[in-house]
C-alpha cells in the first residue's frame, strides 16, 4: 500500500504540530511506510522554504520518498472526489493503492 501525504499534513510535520494526521505520518515513516508525494505536493511544500540551503535540504530528503506521476485523466477525477471527500472531513492523508502512479 502506498501512502500518499498532502501538503497540510507535511507542513504540519515541519512546523512540529501535534494533529491526528501528523502523528499517523510519523509512525508511518517510523514503521518505513511507503510514503509518497507529487510534483505538486513537492513544489506546495518547498515553496514555504525560506533559504536557498533549507530548500536544497529539504529537497535532498524529500527525494528520499516516492513520487507519483499522474497516469491518466482518472488523476483528475480522484482528484474531485478528494476534494469532495475533504468537505467531508476525510482529507489529509489518502490511501493509494497503484502500481506507482496516481
Amino acid at each position: 500500500m502506498i501512502l500518499l501525504v498532502d501538503t497540510s499534513v507535511w507542513i504540519g510535520f515541519f512546523a512540529g504540530r501535534d494533529t491526528p494526521q501528523t502523528r499517523f505520518f510519523k509512525d508511518a515513516v517510523r514503521e518505513d511506510a511507503d510514503v509518497a508525494l507529487t510534483g505538486v505536493i513537492l513544489t506546495e511544500i518547498l515553496q514555504g522554504v525560506p533559504s536557498d540551503s533549507g530548500f536544497a535540504r529539504l529537497r535532498k530528503d524529500l527525494s528520499s520518498f516516492r513520487m507519483l506521476h499522474p497516469a491518466s485523466e482518472d488523476t483528475y477525477v480522484r482528484a474531485d472526489i478528494r476534494m469532495r471527500s475533504a468537505e467531508y472531513g476525510f482529507g489529509g492523508v489518502m490511501n493509494m493503492s497503484t502500481n506507482g502512479s496516481c
